[in-house]
């Protein structure tokens, strides 16, 4: 039996993992979930910026040099990879597909290992979370 295409489907909270079941029909495999994914910046922070004091001692605030959204989006991005690492290992899927939000596919792509990049075959920013699955194939370029 000839191993499936799959195709993920992830905005900040949410992946979807699609297999082609046949041209034109989609079925879910999976769904992984960020709980924090859709909070604001300020709602995922407990308290407002330190304060410190440079050499002339006026106060200032210290930013933090990771926003905090953007670390979620990591954890994310790393958990997602480990799935799909773990599944191409067990043999689940023979060609691998992303459709994402931007920022989410940027650091996705970046988490991905090597063997699991030589199976992508496509990558496509768009954020189709939403979709149906009837209307996500129609909405990507696929070779299957």
């Amino acid at each position: 039996m000839k191993r499936a295409a799959w195709i993920v489907i992830a905005d900040s909270d949410r992946a979807r993992i699609l297999k082609v079941q046949q041209l034109g029909i989609l079925i879910q495999v999976d769904c992984l979930h960020d709980p924090l994914g859709r909070f604001k910046e300020q709602d995922l922070t407990s308290d407002r910026s330190g304060k410190g004091h440079s050499k002339a001692m006026t106060s200032k605030h210290m930013e933090p040099t990771t926003y905090p959204h953007q670390k979620e989006l990591l954890a994310f991005a790393k958990r997602l990879s480990s799935y799909l690492e773990k599944a191409r290992q067990a043999k689940a899927y023979m060609n691998l597909y992303l459709a994402a939000e931007p920022r989410l596919l940027g650091i996705l792509r970046q988490q991905l290992c090597p063997a699991t990049k030589e199976i992508l075959k496509g990558e496509f920013a768009k954020n189709l979370a939403n979709e149906p699955l009837e209307m996500i194939w129609q909405q990507l370029p696929l070779v299957v």
